[in-house]
């Protein structure tokens, strides 16, 4: 039987705010500018990243200094298909050392680590339930939009913290399953793929 816990909206427990406009994005500066790496939507390939592939921009301090994420920022997509990932690490870690900022195709969502715990929060919105929500609220035609104000007024459960961070790693792990099991039948196909093609001589 489901448990009751008490229901907040996202933007009351978390900063919801755009990836960086297109028009900082080629500003010009007089105050220099530092490599970044800029992250759009395909990069979102899980709840939680533990690393990222981002696109190398040039952009002033100042500009870097406003849009700049950090471990625990969680990035949507803001068009196509929703999705939601958790940044484990500082942006450093999962770029080799360089700033990240969210491209104009992602909204970030900072959590209040006070009020609940961001791993929690992003495999929350990863559920089929509030992907649903994104994608009935969406506007467009030809391509869904996912507006920053629809993914604040997301409601999620928000049980004690501790059992939040419980339910996190229990997500993660499954994640990692998953991810160990693919990358083992992408090792088998390329196995067999060899051992069928020797058989017909096709690698000579």
């Amino acid at each position: 039987m489901p448990q009751k816990f008490p229901h907040f909206k996202l933007g009351d427990i978390a900063n919801v705010r755009a990836g960086i406009p297109s028009r900082e994005i080629d500003r010009p500066s007089e105050d220099g500018v530092i490599p970044s790496k800029m992250v759009g939507p395909i990069a979102l390939t899980g709840t939680f990243l533990s690393k990222i592939e981002g696109e190398d921009v040039a952009l002033p301090g100042p500009v870097v200094t406003r849009h700049g994420l950090k471990e625990g920022d969680i990035l949507t997509s803001s068009r196509g298909v929703f999705r939601a990932s958790l940044l484990e690490k500082e942006p450093e870690q999962l770029t080799g050392g360089f700033q990240l900022v969210a491209g104009p195709l992602c909204h970030v969502v900072r959590i209040d680590a006070e009020k609940a715990d961001p791993a929690y929060v992003a495999w929350v919105l990863s559920t089929p339930s509030v992907q649903a929500k994104m994608m009935s609220s969406a506007g467009g035609t030809a391509v869904r939009l996912f507006s920053r104000d629809a993914l604040a007024e997301i409601d999620l459960p928000l049980p004690p913290l501790e059992m939040q961070r419980k339910l996190a790693r229990v997500a993660r792990d499954a994640q990692a399953l998953v991810v160990a099991r693919r990358e083992e039948a992408r090792l088998e196909l390329a196995i067999t793929t060899r051992e069928l093609s020797e058989i017909l001589g096709l690698n000579a």
